[in-house]
C-alpha cells in the first residue's frame, strides 16, 4: 500500500497489528473480532481508500484493459450499508476530507463510489447475491460488513467466484458483531484463522493437505476490545453502556463475546478453547465414571470420564464417547462390556428414565449402578461449577514488597479432542429466547442438542454434588 498511509493515518494498536498484516499483500484474509469502540468501520474504509491511491489509473489486464482497483462491499442490505459507512464515506471523500485528493463520486442513493482513474467501490446487498450482476462481479476485495448478518452459504457461494480472475488481489477483509455464536460466518472465519497463526508457528499440520495449509496461512484473526484503545474510549462511556443494556448485548457489543448472543448453557463457564485438551499421559486414575443418556432415535450416549484426586478438588477428564443413534439394548450392553472389562469398578450413572434399561446394565454387564437425581437446573450448576476456570496465585512472604504472581490458570473438567459430539453439543446446548426480546433468555432449557452434555450432568452432579453441596444421596464422609 502506498507509504503515505503511514504519515496520514493515526492508527491504534489492533488496526495498527491489522494493517501490517494487510499491507502490500496479495491473496489474504483479514477477520476482525473488534468489540465497540476499536473503530473497525473507520479502519476497513481507510483500508479501501489506501488500495484507491495506490491503484487508481493503473492498467489492470493485458487482454481486457481497464483501470483502477475494484473493490465489493457485501452486506446484509443496501440500508445497512449506508447507515454505518456512508456518513463517513462523504466526510473522507468530499472537499476537505482526508482523501478528497483520489477525487471520489459518491452516488448518494446507492452508496457506490467511483473514481478518475477506474477505481470503484460498490455495495452489495447479500440477499441479491444470487442476482445476475452480482454472479458476474469480480473484485480485488471483498469486505463481509456485519458478517454474522449474512449465510454462510450466501458468502460461500459468492467469495471464490469474486476473487477468482487472475488479475484479482484477491483480499478479503470480514467483521462484525457475533450475533450468531460459534455458528455464524464471523466465528467460522475468526477459527480459521487462528488455525493459520498456528499453522504459521510451526503447528504440524494434522488432517490437512499442503494446499489447505497454505490457505490456511494466508488468514489472519484479531481481536479486539475497548480494553485494547484506553486512549480513545473513555472508561465512563464503557460503564454507561455496562450499565444500561443487558449483560447479553454488552457482552455481544462491547467484548466481542461469541457465546453472548447465544444464550448457551454453559457459555459463561464453558471455552473450548481451553477445555478440549489432550489427556495426562499413563495417568493413575483414582475413579473411573461412565455417564449415560438413552436414545433410538434420539442419539444415545455413554462418556467414559477418568478422575484425578478426590473430592471437590479432584479434576475431571472426559476420555472417551459411544454416540450413536437406532442401536438395540444389545448393543450398547456390548459396548458397555469392553468398558467394563477395562474399568471393572467404573461407577455408572444412568439417566432413571429407563429404570428397565438401567436393571439390564446391572445384571447382564455387571455395572456398579448408583443412584441418580435428575434434577435439571442442580445438575447445570454442578457441571458448570467444574468447567470454571480458576487460577492459582503466588502468595510473597509477609513483609514482602513482591507481587502475587499467576502460578497457572486450571479447570476441574476437561474434555479429549476424542469426544467431537460432547464438545459440539456443549456449542448448541442453549436456553430459550424471549419470544418478546430478542436480547433476552429465559431460564427454560431447550431440549435439543442436550444427549452428550446430559450423559455428562448425570456422572458429574451425581458424583461430586453441586456447588457448595454435597453429593445428592451420599454421607458427608463418602464425599472424599
Amino acid at each position: 500500500m502506498n507509504d503515505r498511509l503511514d504519515v496520514q493515518l493515526a492508527l491504534n494498536t489492533p488496526q495498527f497489528r491489522a494493517h501490517k498484516a494487510f499491507r502490500g499483500a496479495c491473496r489474504r484474509t483479514l477477520v476482525l473480532a473488534w468489540g465497540r469502540g476499536v473503530g473497525k468501520s473507520w479502519f476497513v474504509r481507510q483500508l479501501w481508500w489506501g488500495l484507491v491511491a495506490e491503484w487508481d489509473g493503473k492498467v489492470r489486464e493485458a487482454l481486457d484493459p481497464f483501470k483502477g482497483v475494484r473493490i465489493v462491499v457485501l452486506m446484509p442490505t443496501l440500508k445497512q450499508f449506508k447507515d454505518v459507512h456512508l456518513a463517513g464515506i462523504l466526510n473522507e471523500l468530499e472537499p476537505g476530507g482526508r482523501w478528497d485528493f483520489l477525487g471520489g463520486k459518491v452516488d448518494k442513493q446507492t452508496g457506490a463510489v467511483t473514481f478518475p482513474g477506474g477505481s470503484w467501490v460498490k455495495p452489495v446487498p447479500a440477499s441479491e447475491y444470487n442476482s445476475r450482476t452480482a454472479r458476474g462481479l469480480r473484485c480485488d476485495l471483498l469486505c463481509a460488513d456485519e458478517a454474522d448478518d449474512i449465510d454462510r452459504n450466501v458468502y460461500d457461494s459468492v467469495a471464490v467466484p469474486w476473487l477468482s480472475a487472475t488479475w484479482s488481489l484477491g483480499l478479503e477483509v470480514i467483521g462484525g458483531t457475533p450475533r450468531r455464536g460459534r455458528h455464524g460466518l464471523l466465528f467460522r472465519q475468526y477459527n480459521d484463522g487462528r488455525r493459520g497463526t498456528r499453522l504459521r508457528l510451526g503447528e504440524q499440520a494434522s488432517g490437512l493437505e499442503p494446499y489447505q495449509v497454505a490457505e490456511f496461512k494466508k488468514i489472519f484473526s484479531f481481536y479486539a476490545t475497548y480494553r485494547d484503545v484506553p486512549e480513545i474510549v473513555a472508561a465512563e462511556a464503557v460503564a454507561k453502556a455496562r450499565a444500561t443494556t443487558t449483560p447479553a448485548v454488552f457482552s455481544r457489543e462491547w467484548e466481542c463475546d461469541f457465546d453472548a448472543g447465544e444464550g448457551l448453557v454453559y457459555g459463561g463457564a464453558y471455552d473450548e478453547r481451553f477445555h478440549v485438551r489432550q489427556p495426562p499421559k499413563n495417568p493413575q486414575w483414582s475413579e473411573i465414571l461412565i455417564g449415560c443418556d438413552h436414545g433410538y432415535e434420539d442419539p444415545g450416549v455413554f462418556l467414559l470420564i477418568g478422575v484425578l484426586g478426590s473430592g471437590r478438588d479432584a479434576e475431571c477428564w472426559v476420555l472417551d464417547e459411544i454416540y450413536q443413534q437406532h442401536k438395540t439394548e444389545d448393543w450398547w450392553k456390548a459396548k458397555l462390556k469392553v468398558w467394563l472389562g477395562w474399568y471393572p469398578r467404573a461407577k455408572f450413572y444412568g439417566d432413571p428414565s429407563m429404570p428397565a434399561r438401567i436393571e439390564a446394565y446391572r445384571r447382564d454387564c455387571h455395572a456398579r449402578v448408583q443412584e441418580v437425581d435428575n434434577s435439571l437446573e442442580d445438575g447445570v450448576a454442578a457441571v458448570a461449577d467444574r468447567f470454571l476456570i480458576r487460577e492459582e496465585w503466588s502468595e510473597p512472604e509477609p513483609g514482602s514488597e513482591e507481587e502475587p504472581k499467576l502460578i497457572r490458570r486450571y479447570s476441574r473438567l476437561y474434555i479429549s479432542p476424542r469426544c467431537q459430539n460432547l464438545t459440539r453439543e456443549l456449542g448448541l446446548y442453549k436456553r430459550r429466547a424471549d419470544p418478546k426480546d430478542a436480547d433476552r433468555y429465559t431460564d427454560e432449557i431447550v431440549d435439543r442438542d442436550n444427549h452428550a452434555p446430559d450423559a455428562l450432568r448425570y456422572a458429574i452432579f451425581n458424583r461430586f454434588g453441586g456447588p457448595g453441596s454435597r453429593r445428592w444421596g451420599a454421607p458427608a464422609e463418602a464425599l472424599g
